[in-house]
């Protein structure tokens, strides 16, 4: 995945970009819930890129298994007697 170091957050063609797929497929995704979820500002729809890279590097989990995993990893961390 390509990245440019200062960029935080990006659009649904930065998401494409970055995936080196189109942004209807981007789209598509994201309506089935195979991507994780966006944020939104006022009416614009971004994607951390941060979390887009730790996603794809856990193999592009379903948003309901990605965030699944984001709760027990961070349940995980909080717990200090583990």
């Amino acid at each position: 995945m390509k990245r440019n170091q200062n960029i935080i957050s990006v659009p649904a063609s930065g998401v494409a970009e970055m995936l080196s797929i189109s942004e209807r497929h981007v789209r598509k995704l994201n309506a089935q819930g195979l991507l994780p979820r966006p944020i939104s500002l006022g009416r614009c729809v971004r994607w951390n890129v941060s979390e887009l890279e730790q996603w794809h590097a856990a193999g592009a989990p379903s948003r309901e298994q990605w965030e699944e995993l984001h709760q027990r990893n961070t349940e995980h961390i909080g717990n200090t007697d583990a």
